[in-house]
């Protein structure tokens, strides 16, 4: 595992894509192009092109293109400029962020840190759980490590104890991931969760750059780029001309690369690099308030999820119940039995904080900015807080 490592352990992330004005300009240029194009294309498809012999079959595929063309236009919106959220000081106290009565005294704030597992290498958790033991911050902060483990292993055990971190398990896999966070959420009780994968190793700095947005009350998680760190660098298209073609084929390439810019070859076969999603499309996603959340490398307000869990298990359980009820025919039995179902179900039915979902963190977050009564807030923090491994295979 180390041998693995060693290679790869100097590598630094790449900054965040520098703001420019220019380059903006020009994409809106060519995005309002392309949206007028396309609404000329569409006029002369359904006033001049309509194949009146298959009408129905016409209708249909101009249809089909009326609804792309609409889907572009959100697109086009969605990404339309970048706005960062600025960044604040990290919180001292905890009612520079959270809300507390007047009577509760203040302390410092409480972070818990989750490492979810079930089969993956001792050592490889170890990693990461030794990085996240040096989470610098600048004031007092009660940070606990917990590694969830899934898979019951006397080792993973064993590991935490030599550590120094929490370990919780549990008899049952009900829910996968999010049903392990959901027990640990269950049996820790910091102000806010940072959520990592068994192989997320984080920098020091991530609590120090991401717990400042929490000062806005509204804020319900903080989303940070995934940088896989052990992706192959490749080659510049200049060397590897220069290989097989000798001088002239370095001129080549590199007056090519002045027309389009840098060109690698094989840096990533696998198509694995998130950094277009992560620096374009999450970080216009922004302006908006969308930033999805997408587990690893985010960080969570305890209160946030716990507020539309239980808003949307008290809906379910009222949905259910008067379901329940109006199924009972007789007027007074229904009045009767009314409270006792409601009892019943309320038992029956269970809390979920994070959704028991293949993407538990993209659907507990549409949860979070549906909610109509908390008007939680996402931000999406552009600089890259952590690193983590690439899925090694194309089934991967």
């Amino acid at each position: 595992m180390d041998d693995y490592f060693c290679k790869y352990e100097d590598r630094r992330p790449p900054e965040p894509i520098p703001f420019s004005a220019k380059t903006q300009l020009l994409w809106q240029f060519f995005a309002v192009c392309n949206l007028v194009l396309g609404a000329w294309y569409l006029h002369w498809r359904w006033t001049s092109s309509l194949n009146f012999d298959a009408l129905w079959f016409s209708l249909l595929v101009a249809a089909a293109e009326s609804l792309a063309y609409f889907g572009m236009i959100l697109f086009t919106f969605n990404l339309w400029s970048n706005e960062d959220t600025p960044r604040k000081p990290a919180p001292g106290r905890l009612h520079e962020c959270i809300a507390i009565p007047a009577s509760q005294p203040d302390r410092p704030i409480s972070v818990d840190v989750f490492f979810p597992t079930y089969d993956e290498d001792v050592e490889l958790v170890r990693l990461s759980v030794l990085d996240a033991k040096k989470l610098r911050y600048p004031h007092d902060i009660d940070l606990k490590i917990y590694l969830l483990d899934d898979g019951r292993r006397e080792a993973m055990a064993a590991m935490a104890k030599e550590e120094g971190v929490h370990y919780i398990t549990r008899g049952d896999n009900k829910g996968f991931k999010a049903g392990n966070l959901r027990n640990a959420m269950e049996r820790t009780g910091g102000d806010f969760i940072v959520i990592c994968d068994a192989d997320t190793r984080v920098f020091p700095s991530f609590l120090e750059n991401t717990l400042g947005y929490f000062r806005d009350p509204q804020v319900a998680w903080v989303q940070t780029p995934q940088w896989f760190f052990d992706l192959p660098e490749g080659t510049r298209l200049p060397d590897l001309l220069h290989r097989y073609l000798g001088a002239p084929g370095r001129l080549i390439a590199q007056g090519l690369e002045k027309l389009v810019g840098p060109i690698t070859t094989g840096e990533d076969p696998f198509a694995n690099d998130p950094q277009l999603f992560y620096d374009v499309i999450q970080r216009r996603r922004n302006r908006h308030n969308a930033s999805f959340c997408c587990g690893a490398g985010s960080i969570h307000r305890r209160d946030a999820v716990m507020h539309v869990a239980l808003k949307a298990y008290v809906d379910g359980v009222e949905k259910r119940a008067k379901s329940l009820v109006e199924a009972v025919e007789d007027d007074d039995l229904r009045e009767a039995v009314a409270g006792g179902l409601e009892r019943l179900v309320a038992v029956e039915t269970e809390l979920t904080p994070y959704r028991f979902h293949v993407s538990e963190d993209l659907y507990t977050s549409i949860y979070l900015h549906s909610d109509p009564d908390g008007e939680w807030r996402s931000v999406f923090h552009p600089q890259v807080e952590s690193k983590m491994l690439s899925p090694q295979d194309l089934q991967s």
